[in-house]
């Protein structure tokens, strides 16, 4: 917590060269962050920022209700 602030923050560290299916889930985690960034905008609920970088991950076979691993940071419907 900063002055009031809570966060996190996740790192991804490869040793050696990344096989080519973590770079595939890598490029996965980019996508739906870029839809994450696409569906943010002033007064959008964030459930709906959320379901833009699910639906990535769930239309890339990750799914539907997936958990750990994935994104367990909100695991409600």
């Amino acid at each position: 917590m900063v002055e009031g602030y809570w966060s996190d923050i996740s790192r991804t560290i490869v040793f050696g060269q990344p096989t080519p299916r973590q770079r595939e889930i890598w490029n996965l985690e980019k996508a739906a962050q870029a839809a994450a960034f696409a569906a943010a905008r002033l007064n959008a609920p964030m459930e709906s920022v959320d379901a833009a970088a699910r639906k990535v991950i769930v239309d890339a076979g990750f799914g539907p209700d997936y958990q750990v691993p994935g994104l367990p940071h909100r695991n409600w419907p």
